[in-house]
């Protein structure tokens, strides 16, 4: 309704470019004002600019390029101390080899080329071979070997002439070494430490921003906590605030008073055990508690983890002797494999098992979900062994080894790294996408015409891009638009691109050379070094995380020999202390305390846990009475336990607490 603001908006000055663009894109505007359509062309592609604005629509993104623009202040000034050495070898490369190899360094501008070449390790040792044996003994398929004016009467143009070989296999010798040790291997190495840099303070801003709405969720949570404990503090019945499903509670109950009968050396409710109202459900439980012991038992860890491998090495065997149907060979893999099949099966079924009326929750673990999968895809229920689903299930069953990263602490750190760096790794992906867009577009407008191969259509200049920026023979698609398909890359021969493809060759000169180091520099020098940045971040991270860990399991393990609790009591606090983490943030509040144990039944609605944590930080006991870490919540159940014994040590009152407590959760 207001057509107007398309002049007056807050775009309009990127709405003028686009109508002046759409303008000067007619094709009677453009017969009138004789432009070319190349300059039409390059119009459009400074439209593309405008996708520069989605950077601002996703803060994440817009956190990684500020972060990649903070660093370009300290590579501008490596990028000018590289300038300077490649001059200084430059000039000294004319010297020594321009009469023998007038194509590397004939003049300045080549051998500058040349040398940021060699520093990409991009077939270099052919550039020194030259210089080491002589152009005649090594014309690296660009001389022509004769006398110079039998050469330029035949037409050969004077960079391609080896009409004066020379060889120099000591200054050829140490000039190339030198200049790789210290510009390959050093100078361009300070791209990823400023980069690395760069994107650590991007990632510390974007786990800041992370944090902070972690936060607002943590402080939204504690609020509905709060209103939770007044509700349990003054009902006049045990409800619970359904904060946990029913086979978490029945696990966290189970632990704690087990956890608390070792360490007191007493036993709570030994009479009632589960007096469930039916029979079969009383002995469902006791199966399930079954399942869970064997299923957590670390000597069935050992032998999942045996298994893993032996699959692993079956896969192998399978895939490269192929045993023949029915020899001996064949059947003992089979029935091997079915064995194996069988166990990881009965994993599956003790762990579904042990989850005791919720079996559902065992689906809540993304391990266990992808055991799952591969369990049932192993299975041969895809058809039989002639059809083509054999080589899908050998597959499947391949992806068996991968559960050994869940099984091993160090194998899982690496994991979690990585997952953890995945979010910053796909906004990555995608700036490496819009970058390579631009350039392919500028690409196909520039070279279409002389590099067809190349260049000819957009997607085919998105696969040249990318090969340009992993260093693989970048240097034969640079100098074909330099000096033109007519002279390099479209060969004669049977070999692709031939040379009827080359219609309309071209030298791109100067403009190719900045295209192709501009875009080397920006895609492999900057943002691929920008995944080196996310993963070191994400690893380093990890690796704090880890140590930190370490620190607090080396300090409860200290405490725990010195006060002779038994391991596994430690142990079971540990898991209570995982499941009563409803923030993941690692350390639990008097809130979380509270909520679980009176939900759970562990603790009564008039104890007043604050007293008892301020009265053990004022001791020594912990740290702080608000926030309590691993370990600091062993030593507080090591003293609620003691405490509890002395409340109730044997008597009719925790044997009817306890009772009361699992009639509550039945209920619940």
């Amino acid at each position: 309704m207001a057509p107007w603001r398309y002049f007056v908006g807050p775009d309009w000055r990127w709405n003028l470019f686009d109508l002046a663009i759409v303008v000067f894109s007619l094709p009677f505007v453009e017969r009138s004002l004789l432009l070319e359509s190349g300059s039409v062309k390059i119009l459009r592609l400074v439209r593309l600019a405008r996708l520069a604005k989605i950077v601002s629509k996703v803060p994440k993104v817009k956190t990684i390029i500020m972060g990649m623009f903070g660093g370009l202040r300290s590579i501008s000034y490596i990028l000018l101390l590289l300038l300077l050495v490649f001059y200084i070898f430059g000039v000294a490369g004319m010297v020594l080899f321009q009469r023998n190899d007038p194509f590397h360094f004939g003049t300045i501008p080549r051998a500058l080329l040349t040398l940021f070449r060699a520093a990409t390790l991009e077939d270099w040792s052919d550039i020194a071979y030259i210089s080491v044996l002589g152009c005649d003994a090594y014309p690296a398929g660009i001389y022509e070997v004769g006398d110079d004016d039998a050469l330029s009467a035949e037409g050969v143009p004077s960079m391609f002439r080896c009409a004066h070989p020379s060889a120099s296999p000591a200054a050829a010798t140490l000039f190339w070494v030198v200049f790789i040790m210290m510009c390959a291997f050093v100078m361009l190495s300070l791209f990823i430490g400023v980069v690395t840099v760069a994107m650590s303070d991007a990632i510390a801003e974007m786990r800041k921003i992370q944090e902070q709405a972690a936060e607002r969720r943590r402080q939204a949570k504690k609020a509905r906590l709060a209103r939770t404990t007044t509700y349990v503090e003054y009902s006049d019945e045990l409800k619970g605030a359904n904060m946990f499903s029913f086979s978490k509670r029945m696990k966290m109950h189970t632990m704690v008073k087990e956890a608390t009968e070792m360490v007191t050396k007493q036993k709570f409710a030994t009479e009632s055990e589960l007096a469930l109202e039916a029979c079969f459900v009383r002995i469902f439980l006791r199966v399930s508690r079954c399942c869970a012991l064997i299923a957590e038992a670390e000597w069935f860890a050992a032998w999942i983890i045996l298994l893993i491998v032996v699959a692993g090495v079956i896969s192998g065997v399978e895939n490269t002797i192929f045993p023949a149907e029915g020899s001996p060979t064949a059947d003992f893999l089979e029935r091997l494999d079915l064995f194996v099949n069988v166990m990881f099966t009965i994993e599956v079924v003790l762990k579904i098992m042990a989850e005791g009326k919720e079996p559902w929750n065992y689906f809540s673990s993304n391990g266990n979900k992808f055991d799952f999968l591969v369990t049932v895809l192993a299975w041969p229920i895809f058809g039989d062994k002639d059809s083509s689903s054999l080589k899908v299930l050998r597959l499947f069953r391949l992806f068996r080894v991968l559960r050994l990263l869940s099984r091993f602490p160090s194998l899982a750190m690496i994991v979690n790294a990585l997952i953890t760096g995945l979010e910053s790794i796909g906004f990555i992906s995608f700036i490496m996408t819009l970058v390579f867009y631009l350039f392919a577009v500028l690409g196909v407008t520039l070279f279409q015409r002389n590099d067809p191969w190349h260049f000819g259509k957009l997607d085919r200049a998105m696969l040249s891009l990318f090969r340009i920026a992993t260093f693989d023979d970048w240097t034969d698609i640079m100098y074909i638009n330099i000096l033109g398909c007519k002279n390099w890359g479209y060969s004669g021969d049977d070999s692709l691109p031939t040379s009827d493809m080359c219609d309309h060759s071209s030298r791109g000169g100067v403009a190719a050379a900045a295209f192709f180091i501009g875009f080397t520099i920006l895609s492999a020098m900057v943002l691929l070094t920008l995944f080196v940045g996310v993963v070191s971040t994400s690893m380093n991270a990890a690796g704090e995380k880890a140590r930190k860990r370490l620190k607090l399991e080396e300090a409860i393990d200290k405490y725990a020999n010195f006060e002779k609790i038994p391991k596994g009591a430690v142990s079971r606090w540990r898991r209570v202390f995982t499941m009563l983490d409803l923030d993941e943030s690692g350390t639990l509040d008097l809130d979380e305390i509270k909520v679980g144990f009176v939900e759970l039944g562990v603790l009564e609605r008039q104890y007043n846990l604050a007293r008892l944590l301020s009265e053990m930080e004022q001791r020594g006991q912990i740290e702080r009475s608000d926030e309590l870490d691993t370990y600091q919540f062993v030593r507080f159940m090591v003293e609620f336990s003691r405490r509890s014994a002395q409340l109730a040590p044997n008597s009719d009152r925790a044997e009817k607490h306890y009772d009361g407590i699992r009639r509550q959760l039945q209920k619940s």
